[in-house]
This record gives C-alpha cells, sequence and structure tokens, in this order.
C-alpha cells in the first residue's frame, strides 16, 4: 500500500472513531470499509439489517468519508437505504442527508440519494426540492430536479414546471448527444405544447438552441419506434 493511500485509509478510519462507528484498529481494510467493521453494510445490502445496522449506515452517510470507490458504496448505503423501515427520527436525519446532498453539501451520488428522497419524503422536504429548483446556481437546481422526479406528488406548480423544462433543455445542449438521464426527464414534461414552444427555440441561434434541437430529435425517433411497433414491425 503507497504512503499517500494509507494516509487517506487512515484519515478515514480517524472520521469513522470520531463518529462513534467502531473501527477497531489501525488495520481496517477497504473490505471493512465498504461492508462496516462489522458487517453492518453488508447485511443492509442483502436485506438482512438490524436496527443497528440502519443506525450506521445514516451515521456513515452523515460522516461523508473519501477513500477509493467511497462514491459508489455511498450510492448503494443510499438505495438501500430506501427499503427500510425508517423510524421519524431516523427519517428525518434521511431528509436532511437529501437536503445536503442537493445543496452540494454532502456527496451520495445519485440515483442513491433520489431513491432515498422517494422514501421518506414529506410536505417540507418537497416544498425544499421545489424551491431548490428556482436556485440561480445550475448545479442545485439540476440535483433538485434530479430529485423531485422520484417524489410522489411532488406538488409542482406550472413555474416549477417551466424551470424544471429549462432545466432540462440546458442539460441537454450540454454535450453533443442527449444522455440517458436528459432523455427520462424530457419524457417526464413532454406535452404537445412544449414540443412547439422547443421548435420556436430551435429556429433561433440563442444559448438554448442546441439543447431544444436533441430534445426534438429524440422525441421523433421516439414517436418513430412507437408507430413501427404498433404497425408490428
Amino acid at each position: 500500500m503507497g504512503t499517500d493511500h494509507r494516509k487517506r485509509i487512515e484519515q478515514v478510519i480517524a472520521r469513522y472513531e470520531a463518529g462513534g462507528l467502531g473501527v477497531i484498529d489501525a488495520r481496517v481494510t477497504r473490505q471493512q470499509l465498504r461492508d462496516g467493521p462489522g458487517g453492518e453494510l453488508a447485511r443492509l445490502r442483502t436485506g438482512e439489517a438490524r436496527a443497528d445496522d440502519v443506525e450506521y449506515a445514516l451515521a456513515y452517510l452523515e460522516l461523508d468519508p473519501f477513500y477509493f470507490r467511497s462514491g459508489y458504496t455511498r450510492n448503494r448505503v443510499a438505495g438501500h437505504l430506501s427499503l427500510q423501515r425508517l423510524d421519524e427520527t431516523q427519517r428525518e436525519r434521511a431528509r436532511a442527508l437529501v437536503r445536503q446532498a442537493v445543496d452540494g453539501a454532502r456527496h451520495t451520488p445519485f440515483p442513491g440519494i433520489a431513491r432515498l428522497a422517494g422514501s421518506v419524503a414529506d410536505n417540507a422536504l418537497r416544498r425544499a426540492l421545489r424551491a431548490r429548483l428556482h436556485s440561480s446556481d445550475p448545479h442545485v437546481a439540476r440535483r433538485a430536479l434530479r430529485t423531485l422526479v422520484h417524489v410522489k406528488r411532488p406538488g409542482y406548480t406550472p413555474a416549477d414546471i417551466g424551470v424544471a423544462r429549462r432545466v432540462i433543455v440546458a442539460g441537454a445542449g450540454r454535450w453533443q448527444w442527449l444522455t440517458p438521464e436528459d432523455y427520462r426527464l424530457a419524457t417526464r414534461f413532454w406535452t404537445h405544447a412544449w414540443e412547439a414552444e422547443l421548435r420556436d427555440v430551435a429556429q433561433d441561434h440563442g444559448p438554448e438552441r442546441a439543447g431544444a434541437t436533441r430534445l426534438l430529435e429524440a422525441m421523433v425517433r421516439r414517436h418513430e419506434r412507437s408507430e413501427e411497433k404498433r404497425a408490428g414491425l
């Protein structure tokens, strides 16, 4: 193990110990970091979680540890937590994690954090996410949208829908191709009225033209595939 990597591991151990997570000593391995020193995260993953394992998983996400492949582990932990029965105190801790992740203060990746949001959302969290959808920070707005689409009955207002569509168009224009995520987001908000708006935008030479064009092309292909399926081709 290289010196730099050993230092990073030791820093993680120190953060675990500071959080009372019971890492036993400096001989902890990456496997223990993935599974928990007592197999807490492993049991969560296999559907055999105990009450203490849920507490450990919440504390793990709150500590937000960084090490090799830690983002992958945080994503899985959040996803598995979404399947657990949490008490109200635990649900509020989970909701705080969702807000912090959308704000960029915690680093649990999507879709794990979105799945967690879908399982613990209350009206206060719905309002908080809709407010963040209007953030002047485009990264916060996009993370809020990616979360909201996993929440039942998000309570969109017409203004929210308009902002969501602008976020989608901006995302569609980021690359030279439409990502699967941008495509899925677009299908959530697609209407004939929005399609007509995008056709107008695609005629201009403004900053939204590329995104509008890609979305229209994708929806035309979607329509063609539907027609072919109905025709039995």
